[in-house]
């Protein structure tokens, strides 16, 4: 009998809702600092569909929150299926349910139509899944310095692209366009930050106490410190300011950390192919 013979995989809409794996979340993760809502937002933000993401239970066993031992949450974009968070429960590791719910993922993804399933992970997770067959297509840091204004001082979210005034800016950093998108509007705000005679863009969103840094803009790779030194006075002091997707391997992310910002987390992007 294989290690996962007990174990039935099946669509997460088996569930009552998906909010409801929040419990199975804190359980695999932790605690933490998370804000009230925060997992009902993750799901909203990065588009995840009870169609097509898995969910683990004993064989036999009811869909109820208790009864789930892990989870693959998933949403497509394009012809990307994107893993939004997969995680099994501490007493039910070392049965190879990570690996299926994994698999299982990837083959509802293609006979929905996706051609590849793409997942961000961090070191530790790598030769997990290299040996399920993803190959590394970026590296990326997450940079962290802290607001030093008063107040928020922001205006509305702007469109991503395209955009006029955005269309001949260097990238210092980004996450995926629907993501911000799918972020509630009231907890989006762009700043528009004066770096000598033009202008940068900053995309970011409330998390919890931190502003994430969806996507920021400047007028060139040498004006990317400048730019984001000129968000911070306008987010309030002692908020935690996250630049997601820097680009690992690049003299505009290193100028930022001699600048102070300071890497808090390395992630890679993995790509399966669903297809040939």
């Amino acid at each position: 009998m294989s290690p996962s013979a007990a174990v039935t995989i099946t669509t997460a809409d088996a569930l009552a809702s998906l909010a409801s794996l929040e419990p199975v979340a804190r359980a695999v993760f932790g605690d933490g600092q998370r804000p009230a809502g925060w997992f009902e937002r993750k799901l909203e933000r990065e588009g995840v569909d009870a169609t097509r993401s898995m969910i683990a239970l004993p064989a036999g066993a009811p869909a109820t929150p208790e009864h789930v031992l892990g989870y693959m949450l998933v949403g497509r974009e394009g012809a990307a299926a994107h893993g939004a968070g997969m995680g099994v429960r501490p007493e039910a590791r070392g049965r190879a349910i990570g690996r299926t719910l994994v698999a299982a993922a990837g083959e509802r993804a293609r006979a929905d139509g996706a051609t590849h399933l793409v997942v961000l992970a961090r070191d530790e997770r790598l030769g997990f899944y290299g040996r399920l067959g993803f190959r590394p297509r970026r590296r990326a840091l997450t940079l962290m310095s802290f607001g030093t204004g008063k107040i928020l001082d922001a205006g509305p979210p702007r469109r991503w692209l395209p955009s006029p005034d955005a269309r001949d800016h260097y990238e210092v950093c980004a996450w995926r366009p629907a993501t911000w998108t799918r972020t509630p509007a009231a907890l989006r705000q762009t700043a528009a930050l004066p770096v000598g005679d033009a202008i940068a863009w900053a995309h970011f969103s409330r998390e919890g106490r931190a502003a994430l840094v969806h996507r920021l803009l400047a007028p060139s790779p040498a004006a990317a410190v400048t730019a984001a030194r000129a968000l911070l006075p306008r987010i309030t002091s002692t908020t935690p300011v996250l630049l997601h997707g820097c680009d690992a391997v690049s003299s505009v992310t290193a100028s930022l950390e001699d600048a102070g910002f300071a890497p808090v987390q390395t992630w890679t992007e993995l790509h399966l192919p669903l297809t040939g």
